[in-house]
């Protein structure tokens, strides 16, 4: 019988997995490969075929010893496979965390740069933007309206008041002022938007609130030291955890090889493609003990009569 792809003598390194008849039957299994070629076979068959002829066969004492071998290489490569899948998904937690991690320092070092940026960027138009908090004050200090102060800011920067235009939002609630500063050619680098939004404290000078950006610099900075030193121990962590469960994984795969042989190992067998487990008998003996011993109801008998 055979089974498997068709294993042609066009198909140069292919091995096709047999028995030799007659003086060939005597070859060892191992003589017609070394353990170092990776063995895949194409079928397996019970004599070698003209078809064959120039492809690499691996001869076997007997049939049973190739059906054996070719379905435990397929075992073997599904093992593999298996293998191969779990330490991926070991590994992508871990590049998974890296990432995260990264993504966070990142972000902080943007925020980081940015405070610096605003800072700076307050300490060179100091004068512009101490006129505009001293205004915006002078109306909040009359009593008028928040909205009424609001709309005149409006109205003042569409008439092409330079002070007014800074302004992007008014938070009179909460004593602050948002306003657009273009950053200049030395910094555009730094960020991506062409102006930067910094969100200034009614009640402190322009100075004071550069001194405050650079205050939020600062710590930013010792955040971002103590996120990259928590990020590395667990990355480091992870990939210890990873390489542990690689090696578990191995050793169980290693542990499924070697497995206790089953009460039919001492007879000649193979589990078919329709996953029949198929017995042969060594000799009378044990040709009878598969009769009285094993065999059910269910199952089928056929003897051969050679002589």
């Amino acid at each position: 019988g055979g089974g498997g792809g068709g294993g042609g003598g066009d198909r140069e390194g292919k091995k096709v997995g047999g028995v030799a008849v007659g003086a060939a039957a005597a070859i060892a299994p191992h003589a017609a490969y070394s353990e170092s070629e990776a063995q895949e076979f194409d079928e397996f068959l019970p004599y070698e075929l003209l078809q064959h002829a120039g492809a690499r066969v691996c001869r076997f004492p007997a049939f049973w010893e190739a059906v054996d071998e070719h379905f435990a290489q397929v075992e073997r490569a599904r093992g593999v496979s298996e293998l191969q899948q779990q330490q991926h998904a070991a590994w992508k937690k871990v590049d998974k965390i890296r990432h995260a991690q990264d993504e966070r320092i990142s972000s902080l070092r943007t925020k980081e740069e940015e405070d610096r940026l605003r800072g700076e960027m307050l300490q060179f138009k100091m004068g512009e933007v101490d006129a505009l908090l001293s205004l915006i004050r002078t109306g909040v200090d009359s009593g008028m309206d928040w909205e009424e102060l609001a709309e005149l800011v409006d109205a003042s920067a569409a008439q092409g008041d330079a002070l007014a235009a800074m302004v992007h939002k008014l938070d009179l609630g909460k004593s602050e002022v948002t306003i657009a500063l273009e950053v200049d050619d030395e910094n555009d680098e730094a960020l991506e938007a062409p102006s930067l939004l910094l969100t200034l404290d009614l009640r402190l000078s322009a100075a004071a609130n550069a001194r405050a950006f650079y205050v939020a610099k600062k710590a930013a900075a010792a955040k971002t030291a103590k996120t990259v030193e928590a990020a590395e121990a667990a990355v480091r962590a992870a990939e210890a955890k990873a390489q542990a469960n690689v090696a578990k994984m191995k050793l169980s795969a290693s542990i499924r090889a070697i497995r206790r042989p089953f009460w039919f190992d001492k007879f000649a067998w193979f589990v078919s493609s329709e996953n029949l487990l198929v017995l042969a008998a060594n000799d009378a003996h044990s040709a009878d003990l598969l009769v009285t011993r094993h065999m059910d109801d269910d199952d089928v008998y056929v003897m051969a009569d050679t002589a």
